[in-house]
């Protein structure tokens, strides 16, 4: 009995010690601390500077909790002479609250005190109060560059298509929509996809998407190895003589090659490009009877390889997407017919993970595009107003009009923080 009572009393002692720690945990992971943001309105309306306060605390309580800074200063003379700071934080905002909030009309400043939650992120982004929102996807199907090469593989282009879309659900992402690619698009030649300003906004249009991935497929080559210790160029040689004299010669290798890029159709830029490369050996032929994603295919090293470099594909999309912002184009402003307030209405879908209430930033775009020679460098960008999703339907949404602070027109941007 003794023995039994020292065991219940050692026990207690240690669920007594451990239980402070994982509370502890837990409310360190989702932690509430108190920030305050200042914004003038000195050139602005009351409502406009309010919006910039709050964002500002926002911005104060992601640079207090697990904020990587790094900064990049120049000196000449003794004197600094520039200054860049870079903030990525690994939190989100969770949640926060108005606690207090203070106009000064002699200062023209509005100060407002927030409560803000905090959340760990998955990975350290540079829009840390953009988190949350899915962009909408468009996926390209495959463009193979040697098709010679891939004759033994039926379905290549439509079943990694297929395979892609399948992982980057089984993922969690599921703002996806398929698409069809010209050609065109790509020279076998070419390192770099031609961005055709015309064919991507084609395509944005269709789909209403804000990014597009595409793969090539550059390499499928087999071949038969007929001595590992021999220096290829000998192997080769070797191969080629046995062919000549009608020897039936299965291949037993094949080097895999694709790169696939990441387009941003609002900005007509290449967000990401990523080449994966996987050299097989074996039983490398397919067979047309096995199309590509069955699974006869998948039991095939080939199959086992390529579909290895769907998965790795599809973990590098999202891991790039997930700190991208959410970002689509006003396409119509009208006025409320009862309470005459501004409203916008831009693409959305419920898989974006938008919801009534969400708050979005309205950037004003420059009619005149700014150009070098022959080449589109993008249009000048400003803030100009706030919305809150008052209403979201399948393939779009309506956003109300809360500050403003310019002119806000058709082809303007709407972006999350």
């Amino acid at each position: 009995m003794g023995m039994l009572r020292r065991s219940w009393l050692l026990l207690g002692w240690v669920m007594s010690a451990v239980l402070p720690v994982q509370a502890g945990t837990v409310d360190c992971l989702n932690q509430c601390i108190q920030v305050k943001g200042v914004a003038s309105f000195a050139h602005a309306d009351v409502a406009w500077a309010r919006q910039m306060a709050i964002r500002d605390a926002l911005q104060s309580a992601l640079m207090q909790r697990q904020a990587d800074v790094s900064s990049q200063q120049q000196v000449e003379n003794y004197q600094l002479t520039r200054s860049r700071l870079t903030v990525r934080t690994r939190a989100v905002v969770k949640r926060f609250t108005i606690v207090r909030e203070t106009q000064d009309a002699e200062e023209k400043l509005v100060t407002v005190q927030l409560k803000v939650c905090l959340q760990p992120a998955q990975s350290a982004c540079d829009q840390p109060l953009g988190g949350g929102f899915y962009p909408r996807l468009a996926v390209a199907p495959v463009l193979v560059a040697t098709p010679y090469e891939a004759r033994d593989i039926r379905d290549l282009p439509q079943g990694w298509r297929r395979a892609l879309i399948q992982q980057l659900r089984q993922q969690g992402y599921r703002n996806l929509q398929p698409v069809a690619l010209d050609p065109a698009i790509l020279s076998v030649q070419q390192v770099q996809p031609v961005l055709d300003v015309d064919r991507l906004r084609t395509i944005r249009e269709e789909t209403g998407a804000q990014f597009l991935v595409f793969t090539v497929v550059r390499a499928l080559a087999s071949r038969h190895r007929t001595d590992t210790l021999l220096p290829d160029s000998v192997d080769w040689m070797w191969e080629g003589v046995k062919r000549a004299y009608n020897y039936d010669l299965d291949p037993n290798r094949r080097d895999i090659t694709l790169t696939w890029y990441l387009v941003d159709l609002n900005h007509q830029r290449i967000v990401r490009q990523e080449q994966l490369h996987r050299q097989i050996k074996g039983e490398v032929r397919v067979g047309r009877d096995k199309p590509f994603g069955s699974l006869a295919f998948a039991r095939t090293p080939t199959g086992q390889a390529m579909l290895a470099q769907v998965k790795v594909q599809a973990q590098q999309l999202i891991e790039t997407l997930r700190c991208l912002p959410f970002e689509a184009e006003v396409l119509e402003v009208r006025r409320h017919p009862d309470t005459q307030k501004q409203q916008v209405i831009f693409f959305a879908t419920p898989e974006s993970s938008l919801r009534e209430g969400d708050q979005l930033t309205l950037y004003h775009r420059d009619d005149v595009p700014v150009r070098m020679g022959q080449q589109n460098l993008g249009t000048v960008q400003q803030p100009v107003g706030f919305i809150r999703v008052k209403q979201l339907m399948d393939r779009f949404a309506v956003g109300e009009v809360e500050a403003q602070n310019g002119t806000i027109a058709v082809g303007d941007l709407i972006r999350s923080w």
